[in-house]
């Protein structure tokens, strides 16, 4: 059965409330960081057009640099809106990477709430592409 990003950021926020020790952190910034990839990609979508921008790496360094270099057809609204979604994608990828992939350094609570709060800023900003 399908999945939408919302109910991905639900369910997120519902492993953040739960996490009692660093592995539930983890898990956490990790699924949040999801959510708001998903929710960007999709109102990337909405734009007017997509931006061109290439750089090295995988589909989520991809997503990051198109958000973060806007189209030329973007008004200076939307375009400043996905240069704010790119960076605050940009700073959930860390997270999440460092949540994945380093787990010889501890994460704290303030870094889940981060990610958390990361995320909501995200949607929010996702929320009407046109304003």
């Amino acid at each position: 059965m399908p999945v939408t990003d919302k109910q991905l950021k639900r369910s997120a926020e519902g492993l953040a409330g739960e996490a009692r020790d660093e592995a539930g952190r983890r898990s956490a910034i990790s699924r949040v960081y999801y959510a708001a990839y998903h929710r960007c990609l999709r109102w990337e979508r909405s734009l007017p057009a997509m931006s061109p921008a290439r750089t090295r790496g995988g589909v989520h360094r991809q997503l990051i640099a198109r958000l973060q270099t806007p189209d030329v057809e973007c008004n200076s609204v939307l375009a400043e809106r996905s240069r704010r979604l790119g960076q605050l994608l940009e700073d959930q990828f860390r997270r999440r990477v460092d949540a994945d992939y380093h787990l010889q350094a501890s994460l704290s609570a303030s870094e889940l709430d981060a990610q958390l709060s990361a995320a909501r800023e995200v949607f929010e900003k996702c929320a009407d592409p046109n304003t």
